[in-house]
C-alpha cells in the first residue's frame, strides 16, 4: 500500500473537509470530513498507520474515514507516539459515543483493488532434436528433452501451477493470452528448476487457424539455448487436432503445439576454439490457465 502524504494545517482550520493528497494502492484520496484540531502542523503516517517521522501529533476529527469505496465512522482521534487510538488508521476506531470497536486498515481497501490475479498452471513438453534433412548441424542424433512441466495425460494435459514443486524441484508457469485483432497476442514461459531443469518460451498472434513467426525458445541445464522466430503454433495435442470451439484458445488459456524448424544455438564452441552454431528442430506441446 503506497505511503499516506501530509497534509498542511491551513487544509484542516476550523470545520470541513481535510483531503489527503497521496493514494492507497489503487484508491483515490482519503478525505475526512467534520471538524478538525489544527494544533499540529502537519503529520505523516504510513500506509499502516504510525508516524513516518517521528512522534508528531495528528489533529483530532469526528466524522467519516473514506478509502476507496469502503468507510468507517470515527470517533475522537487522538494520536500519542506511533499508534492511533480511537479513528486511527492501524488499530481501532471509535463509533460516535467513543466506543472502541477493531477496525484495519487493510478492510478499507475496496475488493476489487486488493484481489490478486489469477496464479498461472501450465503443461510443456518441449524437445530440440536432429533435423530431416542430412546436412543438419545438430549434435544430437534424437529428440532431446528440454523442459517437462506437468504431465502428458489422456484426453488433456496435467497442469501445474506456479509456484508448485515437481520431484521435490520449483515449477514456474506464467501466460498472457489476449484477445486482439481478430486473434490472440500470447506470451507463454514455464521453467523448471533443478538439476536438468530448462526453461521454454513462446510469443506472438494467432488465430483460429493457429500463427506463423511466432518466436520460440529451448533452453536447456545439459544443452544450452536453442532459438527461433519464425515457428509455427497450431492447435492440436499429442498429434491430435483440439478444436477451437473446445477451448484451444480462448483469454486466458490455450492448448496447442509449437514448431520450430532451424531452432539454433548460436555460441557454439568449436573444434579449433572458435564459435560456431547448431541448428536442430524444437517442438513442444503445451497448455497453459488462468493467463493474465
Amino acid at each position: 500500500m503506497g505511503a499516506l502524504r501530509k497534509w498542511s494545517a491551513g487544509a484542516v482550520a476550523g470545520c470541513g473537509a481535510i483531503a489527503l493528497s497521496g493514494a492507497v494502492a489503487g484508491c483515490g484520496a482519503i478525505v475526512l470530513s467534520g471538524c478538525a484540531d489544527t494544533s499540529a502542523a502537519s503529520y505523516v503516517s504510513s500506509a499502516r498507520g504510525g508516524p513516518a517521522g517521528g512522534d508528531e501529533g495528528l489533529p483530532s476529527a469526528n466524522g467519516w474515514i473514506t478509502v476507496g469505496t469502503a468507510s468507517a465512522e470515527a470517533g475522537e482521534a487522538t494520536s500519542t507516539g506511533s499508534t492511533l487510538d480511537g479513528g486511527g488508521i492501524d488499530g481501532t476506531t471509535g463509533d460516535a459515543s467513543g466506543n472502541a470497536q477493531t477496525w484495519d486498515a487493510q478492510d478499507a481497501v475496496s475488493s476489487e483493488a486488493e484481489s490478486p490475479g489469477p496464479v498461472a498452471s501450465g503443461f510443456v513438453a518441449a524437445y530440440v532434436g536432429p533435423a530431416a534433412d542430412a546436412g543438419s548441424t545438430c549434435p544430437f542424433a534424437s529428440d532431446q528433452s528440454f523442459v517437462a512441466l506437468g504431465s502428458a495425460t489422456e484426453p488433456s494435459p496435467t497442469l501445474l501451477r506456479n509456484g508448485a514443486t515437481q520431484a521435490g524441484n520449483p515449477v514456474y508457469a506464467s501466460c498472457w493470452v489476449d484477445a486482439d485483432a481478430g486473434g490472440f497476442d500470447v506470451i507463454l514461459n514455464a521453467s523448471v528448476d533443478g538439476y536438468g531443469g530448462g526453461d521454454f518460451t513462446a510469443s506472438g498472434h494467432v488465430t483460429a487457424d493457429g500463427g506463423t513467426g511466432i518466436f520460440g525458445e529451448f533452453d536447456s541445464a545439459f544443452y544450452g539455448l536453442f532459438t527461433d522466430s519464425n515457428c509455427t503454433m497450431s492447435f492440436t495435442y499429442n498429434g491430435v487436432p483440439v478444436a477451437v470451439d473446445g477451448g484451444a484458445v480462448s483469454s486466458g488459456a490455450i492448448l496447442g503445439h509449437l514448431d520450430c524448424p532451424n531452432a539454433a544455438n548460436t555460441d557454439v564452441e568449436g573444434p579449433d576454439g572458435g564459435r560456431t552454431a547448431f541448428t536442430c528442430v524444437g517442438r513442444a506441446d503445451f497448455s497453459f490457465d488462468d493467463c493474465r
